[in-house]
């Protein structure tokens, strides 16, 4: 019990009062037991952490805007948090894409992660062949404040960039990618995804929509500025980058999808500079 009152001590529920403190331990053990029960199956696999899990939580927001408008990666899903790493599935897939299809964590490289999953942060700062840096617009949530439309860096910098639903927040999509474009290196890589809108041919964007209220109601989030369509992939060879469109259930099957807890339809966009 001595442990147990220290551990509460440093996090701040320790009262000198037994009924407290017990109160907590079972609380405590019960989200243990919790866990335990949840890990013991194989309906599910976290690549991120290499558990077996019987199930995994639900995330997103119920709206009927991302049914009614099949926007891939937003919205309500089922089993999709993993309960002993937290992770979402949008980290286990840019994982499992990283992982498999790039020799990011094989080769010496220089890596930018904006706005970075926690998880994928955690594993990059692990490897001994990353120089790794992360950037966010937003002062303390990353190692440097960076304005994707202003980037600090020079020339030909990095290896890696990944750039994982940001696009849809930035106003100057063009000077963004010349950005990116500018500071990858002639055969660096931009790994990229971003809400894809299955009912739209076309990107919706109407840059005189400033409210958070109809930036809701057109786009399906307050701080979006538009969304993205069918067109995605002809819209990103406009800025002179060269698109491999990489869709999960086609390269790896439905049957693994679902044991990873991932989004049908999923996908992500693998760039690099034409030349």
């Amino acid at each position: 019990m001595t442990k147990l009152v220290t551990a509460l001590k440093k996090i701040g529920l320790y009262k000198p009062c037994k009924y407290v403190y017990l109160n907590v331990y079972l609380s405590l053990r019960g989200q243990a037991n919790k866990i335990l029960i949840l890990k013991h199956g194989n309906t599910y696999h976290c690549n991120i952490c290499n558990s077996n899990l019987s199930k995994m939580y639900p995330f997103g927001i119920n709206d009927d805007f991302f049914v009614q408008n099949i926007v891939i990666g937003g919205g309500y899903r089922d089993h999709v948090i993993c309960p002993v790493c937290n992770s979402t599935d949008r980290e286990r897939l840019v994982y499992y894409f990283l992982e498999k299809h790039t020799s990011i964590f094989s080769d010496k490289c220089k890596v930018l992660h904006f706005a970075p999953e926690r998880n994928i942060e955690r594993k990059l700062r692990k490897s001994n062949n990353c120089d790794y840096i992360t950037g966010d617009i937003v002062p303390g949530r990353a190692d440097c404040v960076v304005d994707i439309t202003n980037i600090q860096f020079t020339d030909e910098t990095f290896d890696y960039i990944i750039c994982n639903h940001v696009m849809e927040h930035i106003t100057n999509e063009e000077l963004a990618f010349s950005e990116l474009k500018r500071v990858l290196k002639p055969t660096g890589k931009l790994i990229l995804s971003v809400p894809v809108c299955l009912s739209n041919p076309e990107t919706y964007e109407d840059l005189t929509i400033i409210s958070p209220e109809l930036r809701l109601k057109h786009f399906g989030q307050e701080d979006h500025v538009r969304l993205y369509g069918l067109d995605i992939k002809i819209r990103l060879e406009k800025y002179g980058l060269k698109i491999d469109e990489y869709i999960f259930d086609e390269m790896e099957g439905v049957e693994l999808r679902e044991k990873y807890g991932l989004i049908k339809g999923d996908r992500l966009y693998y760039c690099s500079k034409e030349v």
